[in-house]
């Protein structure tokens, strides 16, 4: 967690006040401290990471850059359907035909 980073401080300060979500600001938050030369320790009581957590969001960091900070839950698209549009038909109609 003591590399150096891509951006400094002020880059990372102006994505958090920047942003709007929530995560994408939490996380800023934390490189932002890290870049002001906080202590790895601080950081982590300060915004309430795990350490595990710091060292992932440091690999995406790494890999995304800035564009890691981001939420990505909104892209993806979850588990793909088990029932195809047809049998989901059927079990409505089942279902409604019971009542």
């Amino acid at each position: 967690m003591t590399a150096p980073l891509a951006h400094d401080a002020e880059d990372f300060w102006q994505v958090y006040t920047a942003s709007t979500c929530a995560v994408e600001r939490c996380r800023a938050q934390f490189f932002a401290l890290l870049a002001e030369g906080r202590r790895p320790s601080e950081v982590l009581h300060i915004t309430r990471y795990s350490q595990f957590t710091a060292y992932e969001l440091m690999a995406r960091y790494r890999e995304l850059g800035l564009a890691g900070l981001r939420d990505g839950r909104q892209n993806n698209r979850g588990a793909p359907r088990v029932l195809t549009a047809e049998q989901q038909q059927e079990a409505c109609c089942s279902i409604a035909s019971g009542l």
